[in-house]
């Protein structure tokens, strides 16, 4: 575990001593832990964006499906997707409520990218190439949806060119934006907006006004042209048993392992 999370000499979790035997023992002790002097959950929280109702994906949240957790590291964690494009799509979250990536204090951020590194190395050793995006549109506490795509099913640019395509027949504009410009520059809090990154670092962005397709990210990925697999766009219809959601997450927590910088020793 990166910072405090780390002891050093003893095997230890979030400052605690000893090893939690499954992440199902782990989620409700770190819960009730940052509930306690002198952890205070409350600098998990962006001052301005607490939630309104029960969230699903603030960690200290008893609506957690927390067999899906892959990974947990200081400011971030791992997930897999529920419903997800394949059984290694996984999200990275923020541990606290923050709507959006625009909204996310640095240390966040470099949590989130510190992640999406691992990630990359991660499945280019499986041959893989990821798809990094985030619809930040009628949704409550950011969702970094990472998907990954076989090399020999298409290239980067057949990648980028299906999002233009339709986004075209879609009537969206999606703008190129510098690969090393973060969103805080071209967006304020508060706006909604899709931005998709590709493995090369490219990146489109395109600023919602209204009517936005919900499931426009998992629509390319699962169109022909990509995955071809357009029956699974819509999550809702590739929902699996819980008993089989978490033996998915054991197999992809096991292969993670050697990645995982958030790792206890």
């Amino acid at each position: 575990m990166t910072g405090q999370g780390r002891t050093q000499g003893k095997s230890c979790w979030l400052g605690f001593p000893g090893t939690p035997s499954s992440w199902e023992e782990m989620l409700p002790a770190w819960s009730a832990a940052c509930h306690q002097p002198p952890h205070d959950i409350s600098v998990l929280f962006h001052p301005k964006a607490m939630p309104t109702a029960a969230c699903w994906f603030c960690l200290a949240s008893p609506e957690v499906e927390k067999h899906l957790v892959v990974s947990i590291g200081t400011h971030c964690y791992l997930a897999l997707a529920k419903g997800g494009l394949s059984p290694d799509h996984v999200l990275i979250l923020p541990i606290g409520h923050y709507q959006s990536m625009v909204e996310l204090a640095s240390e966040v951020v470099e949590e989130v990218n510190q992640y999406k590194a691992v990630l990359q190395k991660f499945f280019r050793a499986r041959d893989k190439r990821c798809v990094v995006y985030e619809r930040n549109y009628r949704s409550q506490h950011l969702q970094l949806q990472v998907v990954p795509i076989p090399q020999q099913s298409c290239s980067t640019e057949d990648i980028k060119e299906a999002f233009i395509v339709q986004a075209q027949e879609q009537q969206i504009e999606l703008l190129e934006i510098p690969e090393h410009s973060a969103l805080k520059q071209i967006v304020q809090p508060g706006t909604p907006y899709f931005y998709v990154e590709l493995d090369n670092g490219e990146k489109l962005f395109h600023r919602i006004g209204k009517n936005f397709p919900l499931q426009f990210g998992r629509e390319v990925l699962a169109s022909e042209a990509i995955l071809g697999m357009p029956g699974r766009a819509d999550w809702r219809r590739c929902q699996t048993e819980r008993e089989e959601e978490a033996a998915a997450a054991q197999d992809f927590r096991r292969a993670f392992e050697p990645f995982d910088f958030a790792q206890v020793d």
